[in-house]
């Protein structure tokens, strides 16, 4: 699990994303310090020949995450698809981008979606009923050249980079 997570917070951290080592140092939504997870592995507990659905057990969101990657690529190169979603998680995913790229390395489009607390207020409102909901695909590429990726935040900032830019001192946009 702990090569997991180091995998996942380089990646982040070499890309010059916000959901790399700050996760470290800093409580907040998806932080490494907001409580121990589970060290179980995450179970399926709906499997067909396409799809599936992994219970998380309370692993850490990261953990989780590559395990349902790595069952749908499985299931992709057996049935030209796979999709794979978690539940039960008790930490972030960190760089969704991670995920789709590995996928699209692999040779299949990946795409990936996490969820979020409420964290964003609707325009015109004062309450936070949105999550940021980062999404990410990926595109493998012919030549061995490098997949193209995108990780986005449907939200206006990701919650980690605001969190990066207060500790940074730094002012984010209007």
């Amino acid at each position: 699990n702990a090569r997991t997570i180091a995998a996942v917070l380089l990646f982040a951290e070499t890309s010059a994303n916000s959901q790399g080592l700050i996760k470290l140092t800093m409580p907040g939504v998806g932080s490494l310090l907001s409580g121990a997870p589970s060290r179980d592995a995450p179970s399926a507990v709906f499997e067909s020949k396409i799809a599936a659905r992994l219970d998380a057990t309370g692993v850490n969101g990261m953990v989780a995450m590559r395990a349902a990657m790595g069952l749908a690529v499985e299931k992709a190169r057996a049935h030209g698809i796979g999709i794979v979603g978690t539940a039960g998680s008790v930490t972030g995913t960190g760089m969704i981008a991670f995920y789709a790229e590995a996928i699209a390395s692999a040779g299949f489009i990946g795409l990936a979606f996490s969820g979020c607390s409420p964290l964003v207020a609707p325009y015109g409102a004062s309450e936070a009923v949105f999550g940021t909901n980062p999404i990410a695909y990926g595109l493998p590429q012919a030549g061995g050249r490098a997949p193209v990726v995108l990780d986005m935040t449907t939200a206006a900032a990701a919650f980690w980079a605001v969190k990066r830019a207060a500790a940074d001192g730094v002012a984010i946009g209007d």
